[in-house]
């Protein structure tokens, strides 16, 4: 790749990092919002070291924004809330192979899952990070680096039972699009 194509690469990430960060008008929050998840699945390899610090941070993408209400139920979720969580774990990118999802631990009974957060030792911390700065009826996406990974990332994972991914190698980047159905204990 010639310097100009590096070059227009880079200030293309540096607009859409500026882009992505928004201060939360209730709590005074920075958060990470917009179009970059959609950059990293289209960024070149990591071996070539170019997009390193990007694959290394927690990205989280709101898709479909969730309620407006203001009670508890309504959200954002606290630690150790009971809620109902639909899920989609993917390799590679957010249109990679599924290794895990709610629907894939449910056996098609029901299309989300019912945990406690922070609790469900199931879930990876990228997972809590996500979940916490959603509201009911909110749809988002994230991406979680290795370092928020089981184990830093430093051993393998296995895909769930039915799927297609049976191990995802240390050290991967995995790709989730999440929705909070319902905040069943605040």
């Amino acid at each position: 790749m010639g310097s100009r194509a590096v070059l227009a690469r880079l200030s293309l990430l540096l607009c859409l990092l500026i882009a992505t960060f928004d201060t939360c008008w209730l709590c005074g929050e920075v958060r990470r919002r917009g179009l970059l998840p959609l950059l990293v699945a289209a960024w070149p390899s990591a071996a070539n070291g170019v997009d390193k610090a990007v694959l290394d941070s927690f990205i989280y993408e709101t898709l479909l924004p969730g309620t407006s209400g203001t009670e508890p139920r309504d959200g954002p979720v606290k630690k150790y809330a009971k809620i109902w969580l639909k899920f989609t774990g993917h390799v590679g990118n957010f249109d990679g192979p599924v290794f895990d999802s709610s629907t894939l631990r449910r056996n098609g009974q029901k299309d989300y899952v019912e945990i406690t957060a922070d609790l469900d030792d199931s879930f990876a911390p990228a997972m809590w990070e996500a979940v916490h700065r959603m509201k009911v009826g909110e749809q988002g996406r994230f991406v979680q680096p290795p370092s928020m990974s089981f184990g830093e990332g430093t051993m393998p994972l296995e895909g769930a039972e039915n799927s297609d991914v049976k191990q995802i190698p240390p050290g991967s980047t995995l790709y989730y699009e999440v929705e909070l159905v319902r905040i069943i204990r605040p």
